[in-house]
């Protein structure tokens, strides 16, 4: 299994809470970004993977969560508006990002919008990002996933023009996974579900 990040889908849970039911079933997990996790998937180096839907591949996918994208700003930081994110704020402030290939829903975001930014920071990770937020040094945008468990002093803002990504799980064909993949295949789509009710 891969993930493009971890976290984002409480892997950590999902994976003791399955080998709490399967004890005898082995977990191995490899962290890649989105390019990795599509790629290991179809050559069929990993069974079943994390990524953002649709992956316009012929693979498995199944839909887990619809992750809105929002602003992460330093304390005390307040929008053009007042109470979302517009163009003009995320234009006229420094914008932190991710590295090519972790930072996909960003960059689909700015060139939907036709947003210029002003980029500086080019961190590896959402911690880092957050940390990088906290000290004032600009905006972020990033799902709202990443912020999960975050205690940073931030604060997270809509964006004025709405957007989310899909997080899904996909195989090259379900019906050909190991008996064991597919149990975590159908095992997770379950966790997901009852976590999300």
């Amino acid at each position: 299994m891969c993930a493009p990040v971890s976290g984002s889908c409480s892997l950590p849970d999902i994976i003791n809470s399955f080998r709490s039911k399967y004890p005898g079933l082995k977990v191995e997990v490899i962290q890649g970004d989105y390019d990795d996790v599509l790629e290991w998937t179809k050559a069929g180096i990993t069974d079943i993977g994390f990524e953002t839907l649709p992956t316009n591949e012929k693979l498995t996918e199944h839909t887990l969560y619809v992750d809105p994208l929002v602003c992460v700003a330093p304390s005390g930081f307040v929008p053009v508006n007042k109470k979302t994110i517009t163009k003009k704020d995320i234009s006229e402030n420094v914008l932190i990002v991710q590295r090519d290939g972790y930072d996909t829903d960003t960059r689909a975001y700015l060139k939907k919008h036709k947003i210029k930014t002003h980029e500086q920071y080019y961190v590896d990770d959402d911690r880092a990002i957050i940390s990088f937020v906290e000290a004032g040094l600009g905006l972020s945008l990033m799902p709202e996933l990443a912020l999960k468990g975050n205690d940073a002093d931030v604060i997270k803002y809509p964006l004025e023009l709405k957007e989310s990504r899909t997080i899904g799980l996909i195989a090259q064909n379900k019906t050909d996974l190991s008996p064991a993949a597919g149990t975590m295949f159908d095992f997770i789509i379950e966790y997901v579900k009852n976590i999300n009710d």
